[in-house]
């Protein structure tokens, strides 16, 4: 038979370190850093450094580079969810950029944005 060996994962990790007083940072550090390790996935971390951030990094990020990563992962609050697909949107190849799946995870105080989507997934949380 033959042996097929998976992909590599590499993944684009946005961290915004003020979100939730500090609750992302923290998540990153002590829960989604180890996840990355323990599948053996490469991971580039961004701290973000001011609001904005996010928004400059996807609609600069060259699109060659961009497609290197299986997904960027974001955590944060709302905020920083939004500034990165407006920073895709934004671009002139936004058709293919916007292509790169975003993975979110909820960092913030509220995580209204990852509530409606699972709302809207039929999922109750309550």
């Amino acid at each position: 038979g033959s042996l097929t060996l998976p992909l590599p994962r590499k993944f684009l990790v946005l961290v915004n370190p003020a979100s939730g007083s500090g609750k992302a940072r923290k998540m990153y550090d002590c829960h989604v850093h180890p996840m990355f390790e323990l599948a053996e996935a490469q991971e580039e971390l961004v701290v973000t450094e001011r609001a904005g951030h996010g928004r400059e990094l996807m609609q600069n990020i060259d699109i060659e580079e961009l497609k290197t990563f299986t997904a960027v992962v974001i955590v944060s609050g709302d905020g920083l969810a939004n500034e990165v697909v407006n920073g895709l949107m934004d671009r002139k190849d936004w058709e293919t950029a916007i292509q790169t799946p975003i993975a979110v995870i909820p960092g913030g105080s509220g995580n209204a944005l990852v509530c409606s989507l699972l709302h809207a997934a039929g999922y109750d949380l309550l």
